[in-house]
Parts: structure tokens; sequence; C-alpha cells
């Protein structure tokens, strides 16, 4: 058996892959211009974040509590380029377009130049495979943390207890997951597909 990739129904027509073409030049074209490229994208998690496979006695079930529901996501948005992180915050409950344009202001404070600065939104490639591996992160995290987690002590709700796990969670491991190294070679995996892109070839999901 293999795990599903999800394949968007028109990923590859001929509109889209000349669509994908413009943007690698125009991309290229500010690249070589000295322009500095970051890229944003948030992602999410709460409490049921956590390994879906165990280990039992033979005979047995891999069996685990299951939270109560309740309780907020936590969002995790992030500029990265090339070079690291640019800059993240997290925030509790949903994240309003408001927030990401805020975001996106203190992020440009960070720029002597502000000309000089390319912001390319959501879905980017580039940062793909640092946001898997935070979540895979989180969720050993989760796993690891859970008797606590359940352990809700005296004085405390249970909402406040589970934020502050959330919390910590992605103020601890999101700078350890999302390396300058990572960053660099998330960028690098993008470069072996320019050439297809530029040759109008169709694209592969799970690559």
């Amino acid at each position: 058996m293999k795990q599903f990739h999800k394949k968007p129904q028109y990923m590859n027509t001929v509109q889209n892959k000349i669509k994908r073409k413009d943007f690698l030049v125009l991309l290229q074209q500010l690249q070589a211009a000295g322009k500095s490229i970051v890229y944003m994208d948030e992602t999410n998690f709460n409490l049921s974040s956590s390994r879906t496979r165990g280990r039992s006695i033979r005979g047995r079930r891999a069996v685990k509590k299951v939270l109560a529901s309740g309780g907020q996501n936590l969002q995790v948005i992030a500029c990265i380029g090339k070079g690291g992180v640019v800059r993240y915050e997290t925030k509790l409950g949903s994240n309003k377009y408001q927030h990401s344009n805020e975001f996106i202001r203190n992020t440009l404070r960070k720029f002597a130049d502000v000309s000089n600065v390319v912001v390319v939104l959501d879905n980017a490639p580039c940062h793909a495979r640092a946001e898997q591996m935070f979540k895979s992160a989180v969720k050993d995290f989760m796993t690891e943390r859970r008797a606590e987690i359940i352990a809700v002590p005296p004085g405390t709700t249970m909402k406040a207890h589970r934020q502050r796990f959330l919390i910590e969670a992605a103020e601890t491991l999101f700078p350890q997951v999302a390396t300058a190294q990572l960053c660099a070679s998330c960028y690098r995996h993008t470069l072996r597909f320019h050439v297809k892109v530029a040759a109008l070839e169709d694209m592969l999901v799970g690559c």
C-alpha cells in the first residue's frame, strides 16, 4: 500500500503550465536583479496532532487516549529565505487577513531597503519540506508529552493547560527544525524543477 498524494485537477493544463513558466521567468529576473526573495506561508496544529501508529502486545490493539474536543488551534506564520528563517510568529485561534498584513509589515521592517524585497505568498514549494518536518516534530512532541497534556493540574483550566503545550511545541521546535541548512536545502530542491517548468513539462506530485 502506498500513501495517496492529492493531485489538483487542473495542475498540468496548458494554461497552468504557461503560468508556471511566466512565474519562473519573473522569479529569475528578480533574482538576477539582486532582490531578496522570501517565502511566506502558515500552518496550524492542535492537540490532536500525534502519530497514528504505535506498538502493542501481540493480540492486542494499539490504543491511545483521545483528548476531549475543545481549545484553539495554534497558527504558525513564517517568512523563509534561502538563508534561513527571516521571521515567524505564533497565534492562538484563526488567522485573519489583518494579522497576515501586520506580519508582513513587521517582517519588512527587518530589511534596510524594502524596495529590494520580494515576498512570495502561499504554496511556494521552497518551504513545503520545512513545514512537513516541523509538523512531524510536533506530532512526536505531542505523543511524548501526552500523559502530561491529559493531566490538568489543580487551579488551571483545561483550555489554558492545553494552550501552554501548543505554544511550547511551536516556540521550542520551529527554531530547531527550520534551520538555515534546511532552508538552503529546500531552496536547492526547487531548482531541479526549473528546466521542466521552462520546457512546459508536466509536474508530478509528491516530488
